[in-house]
């Protein structure tokens, strides 16, 4: 073998190894547990603020990090502080976040947003505050009820149905009917109200009674002749689940013919009425029930549904607004004086309600009442 050959070879065995050792440090970094972006919830917040005041909220961080920052964005990054900042994470926390709203601030909505941020990438959290502009001799009581939903649902459902089939019985022949309807969601079986059958009847010889049974219960029994029949049922006798049964009798002394309906459909359906209402309560002192210049009720419509049914808004049940709010921010100002008639406020509790009277849909954010008082006495 030729020297050159010999290092040819050696330089070969070199390169192998190194080849080798970067193959295995990739294996081992690849093996090394990668840290993940942080997980923060809610992803946005929403605030209403008169000028000079300030409000806090919770967000939760979930992540497991060496370390956490939190930064500021946006018009009002010089309105939020903290609570804590710059820590290790190894599970979830929760950060209050309090907001200042300046005493100079513009009336309208402020937004800006939060980052937190960890080696494996950040997340962020929107705010947005809505500045709300007092006089000088006013004192705002802004009262927050979060969010919610308000609905009104009426209608009917059929739930079951076969077409197209026979119910006989004779000597030799006994061929029943059965629906079975799928077990009703819970929210649905709690505003059921009632219920029926209907059952049409293509044809007949109407030699015996034609008998229905819901449950294992009896409902109708008749001889009949073509056409609709309807039972209706009350919600006592309506389950989750419901079998109806459809079967008849043998012709009696014709023994040698059978009874038979022919069932063009058959149906077990339900009525439901669902009022989904809030009432909220609240408490004032006697100074601003004395001093009450006017109450503002503020809210977004989260879901716009279309068409819109009137929502009803009362005050201690009596009614300060009934009409379609606006699909984006709503807010009115209640004065003392309702369709005509003093606005009724108790020192103590208060109610404010939110209602429909016609089928619709509401879902609300961050809704708030905000009770404003003067600081001079309004009635001497």
């Amino acid at each position: 073998m030729k020297r050159g050959e010999t290092k040819i070879d050696e330089f070969a065995y070199v390169l192998l190894a190194g080849l080798l050792l970067i193959v295995i440090m990739m294996i081992v970094w690849s093996a090394l547990p990668q840290e993940l972006p942080p997980m923060v919830t809610p992803p946005s917040v929403s605030l209403s603020l008169s000028r000079g005041s300030s409000a806090s909220f919770i967000f939760t961080i979930n992540a497991t990090a060496a370390k956490i920052t939190l930064d500021p964005y946006g018009d009002i990054k010089d309105w939020l502080n903290f609570d804590k900042n710059f820590f290790a994470l190894g599970g979830s926390t929760d950060v209050k976040v309090t907001v200042v709203a300046p005493a100079d601030a513009t009336e309208g909505v402020h937004t800006g947003y939060i980052t937190v941020s960890s080696a494996g990438g950040n997340r962020t959290v929107y705010v947005n505050v809505n500045v709300l502009k007092f006089s000088a001799t006013d004192i705002p009581h802004p009262i927050y009820f979060n969010d919610f939903t308000v609905s009104y649902t009426l209608g009917s459902e059929i739930i079951a149905s076969k077409e197209d089939v026979d119910v006989a019985k004779g000597t030799f022949t006994n061929q029943p009917v059965s629906l079975v309807n799928d077990p009703l969601p819970d929210d649905k079986f709690s505003i059921v109200t009632s219920g029926f059958i209907s059952i049409v009847v293509d044809d007949t010889n109407s030699g015996g009674n034609l008998i229905v049974e819901l449950n294992g219960k009896e409902v109708f029994r008749r001889t009949v002749g073509s056409g609709e029949i309807s039972i209706p049922l009350d919600k006592s006798q309506i389950n989750k689940t419901n079998t109806v049964n459809l079967r008849t009798e043998s012709p009696g002394w014709k023994f040698w013919m059978s009874t038979v309906y022919k069932i063009k459909s058959a149906k077990l359906g339900i009525n439901y009425l669902g009022i989904s209402s809030q009432e909220k309560t609240f408490s004032l002192d006697a100074i601003e029930v004395s001093n009450f210049k006017y109450a503002r009720v503020t809210f977004r419509v989260k879901i716009p549904l279309l068409p819109q049914q009137e929502l009803v808004i009362k005050i201690n049940n009596q009614t300060v607004y009934m009409d379609v709010p606006s699909v984006s921010i709503f807010r009115e100002d209640f004065r003392d004086d309702i369709f005509g008639n003093p606005l009724s406020l108790n020192a103590g509790q208060n109610t404010l309600s939110f209602s429909l009277e016609n089928e619709g849909f509401y879902d609300l954010g961050d809704v708030t009442l905000i009770v404003v008082r003067s600081t001079q006495p309004l009635y001497q």
